[in-house]
C-alpha cells in the first residue's frame, strides 16, 4: 500500500512539472545580464556638431573652420538651422550621423536670391552622407544649389517640405556630382534635380546609382548618367541635346528608351506597361522575381528562376536574345512559366505560339462539383493535356468542339488538396492555367502548429497513469 501511495504522489509531482510552460523555462535559462551602455559625451552640451574632438555651436561655424580632409559630424537634430554657404576652395565631409538638419532662417544664396538651404560654390569638394535636409521656411526654393564636386551618399533631400511651387530640390550647375543610396523628393510642380550648364562654367556631370528619385529630372545642358535606382520622368529642356543623358539601369514611370545605352535591355512591366519600365538585366530580373509580367522591347536579357505564372514576351522587331529559365523566346512570341518553372518540356528553344487558357466559370473544384472546364479558344489541334507535367489519359478529360477541355470529377477526386497547373499542348505551342482542388481528403497533411506543445501529450499520459495509481491506492484503504 505504501508503495502505491508513493507511486501516486510521484506521478502527481511529475504531472505538475510537465504542465509548466516550456517557453517560461526556456526564458529563465537564457536570461543574461545586460552589458552596461557606454555614453559618448559631446564636446559641449550646446554644440550641434564637431570636427574631431572640437565642438561647434552651429554648423555654419564648423563649415568656416573646416580644413581640407576634415569631417564635420552632426551631434543632434537641428530644428532651427541657418542656411549654409560653402565658399570656393573647401574640401570636407559632412556626416549627418543619422540626424536631420532643418533650415528655418538666414537662407543661403546669392545677393537678392537667398532661397536655399545650402549653396555650394565652385572649386570645392563636398561629401554629404547619412542624414536628412529639410526646408522649414516658406521662402525656400532649393534644398541645395550646387556648383562644386558633390557626393550625396545615403542622404534624404526632402524637397516635399518646400512650400514654393516649381522648386528644384537639387540644382546642379557645375562640377561632378554623385548621387548614391539616396532619396530625393519634390515640391508641388517641382523638379527633383537638374543638370544645367550655367554661364561659362563647365557643364555638370551627374551620376545616379541605387537611389529613389521622386519627381521629374530636367536636362538643360549638363550631362546625366543613370546606372540604377527608381525614377519618374526624364525631361529635356527645349533646345538641348537628349544625348546628354545615358541610362544603363533602373526603373522608370515613363518610357526612357530614347536615353538607354546601346545593347541595354528595356522592358515594359505589367499589362500595357501599367507598372512602368525596367532597364538593364538587374531591373528586369527584379521585376519578374516580383511576379510581374514583362515585355522586352529592346536588347538581350537572360532571366533565371522566374516564378510560375509569369509571362515574358519578346516584342516583334527586337533583335536581342531573350532567355527565360533556359528557354529562348523568339521575337514576336511570349512565354508563360509553367508550374515546374523549367520552360518547355525539352528545355530547348521556345519559338512557338503561347495559347491563352482560361477557366470557364470557377477554377476551384470541391467534392460534389462537376468537372472543371477550361478554354483555349480552340481544340482542333490539341495533342496533349497535362497536369503538373503529367500527361493525362484521355479518359480523364472531355474535349469539346467549342474549344473547351473539361477535367472529369472522377479524376479530380483522386487529387490531393492544393494548387495545380493545367497545360494544353498543340503542335505549334502550348498554354497553361492554374486551378485548385479543395476538400478531397486525398493526401492531406496537417500543418504543424507553431510552438512546442509536446509536453501536453506527455502530461495527458502521465495524468492518466496518476489517476489509475491513486484509484488503486484508494481501493486498498
Amino acid at each position: 500500500m505504501r508503495t502505491r501511495k508513493w507511486l501516486a504522489a510521484l506521478l502527481a509531482a511529475i504531472l505538475a512539472v510537465s504542465m509548466l510552460p516550456v517557453t517560461a523555462l526556456a526564458e529563465e535559462e537564457t536570461t543574461t545580464e545586460s552589458a552596461p551602455v557606454l555614453e559618448t559625451k559631446a564636446p559641449a552640451e550646446t554644440d550641434v556638431c564637431k570636427i574631431g574632438e572640437t565642438g561647434y555651436a552651429t554648423l555654419k561655424d564648423a563649415v568656416e573652420a573646416a580644413q581640407n580632409g576634415d569631417t564635420i559630424t552632426l551631434l543632434n537634430d537641428v530644428a532651427n538651422g541657418s542656411g549654409i554657404i560653402v565658399p570656393s576652395g573647401k574640401n570636407f565631409t559632412l556626416d549627418f550621423n543619422g540626424k536631420t538638419y532643418t533650415v528655418t532662417q538666414d537662407l543661403a544664396g546669392s545677393s537678392g536670391t537667398k532661397s536655399q538651404c545650402f549653396q555650394l560654390l565652385k572649386n570645392s569638394t563636398v561629401t554629404m552622407k547619412n542624414g536628412t535636409i529639410k526646408a522649414g521656411d516658406p521662402g525656400i526654393a532649393m534644398i541645395i544649389q550646387n556648383y562644386c564636386n558633390l557626393t550625396l551618399d545615403n542622404m534624404i533631400l526632402a524637397g516635399d517640405t518646400m512650400e514654393r511651387d516649381s522648386s528644384y530640390t537639387l540644382s546642379n550647375n557645375c562640377g561632378n556630382v554623385s548621387v548614391k543610396n539616396s532619396t530625393i523628393t519634390t515640391a508641388k510642380n517641382g523638379k527633383a534635380f537638374d543638370s544645367c550648364k550655367f554661364s561659362s562654367y563647365a557643364p555638370p556631370v551627374v551620376t545616379v546609382e541605387n537611389s529613389t528619385i521622386s519627381g521629374p529630372v530636367e536636362l538643360s545642358g549638363g550631362k546625366l548618367d543613370i546606372q540604377s535606382g527608381s525614377f519618374e520622368d526624364i525631361k529635356t529642356a527645349k533646345g538641348y541635346n537628349e544625348g546628354d543623358c545615358t541610362i544603363s539601369g533602373g526603373t522608370f514611370t515613363s518610357d526612357p528608351s530614347k536615353f538607354v545605352t546601346e545593347n541595354t535591355a528595356v522592358a515594359g512591366v505589367g499589362k500595357d506597361n501599367a507598372n512602368g519600365f525596367a532597364v538593364g538585366q538587374d531591373a528586369i530580373q527584379q521585376a519578374v522575381t516580383d511576379k510581374k509580367d514583362v515585355t522586352i522591347t529592346k536588347g538581350s536579357v537572360t532571366l533565371t528562376n522566374v516564378p510560375t505564372g509569369v509571362t515574358v514576351a519578346n516584342a516583334a522587331g527586337n533583335t536581342g536574345t531573350v532567355k527565360v529559365n533556359g528557354n529562348t523566346v523568339a521575337a514576336g512570341k511570349d512565354y508563360k512559366v509553367p508550374s515546374s518553372g523549367g520552360g518547355s518540356s525539352s528545355g530547348g528553344s521556345w519559338s512557338g505560339y503561347y495559347y491563352s487558357v482560361n477557366p470557364v466559370g470557377s477554377s476551384t473544384w470541391k467534392p460534389g462539383d462537376k468537372g472543371l472546364a477550361f478554354t483555349a479558344g480552340t481544340t482542333e489541334k490539341l495533342s496533349e493535356v497535362r497536369v503538373d507535367y503529367n500527361t493525362l489519359a484521355k479518359g480523364n478529360y472531355i474535349v469539346a468542339k467549342d474549344g473547351t477541355v473539361t477535367l472529369k470529377a472522377n479524376y479530380l477526386r483522386t487529387l490531393a488538396e492544393g494548387w495545380y497547373t493545367l497545360t494544353l499542348v498543340f503542335p505549334d505551342g502550348e498554354g497553361s492555367v492554374s486551378f485548385t482542388v479543395e476538400g478531397t481528403g486525398t493526401g492531406l497533411t496537417q500543418n504543424p502548429e507553431t510552438g512546442d506543445h509536446s509536453f501536453v501529450a506527455a502530461a495527458v499520459v502521465l495524468a492518466a497513469v496518476s489517476v489509475i495509481g491513486m484509484a488503486a491506492a484508494s481501493r486498498k484503504k
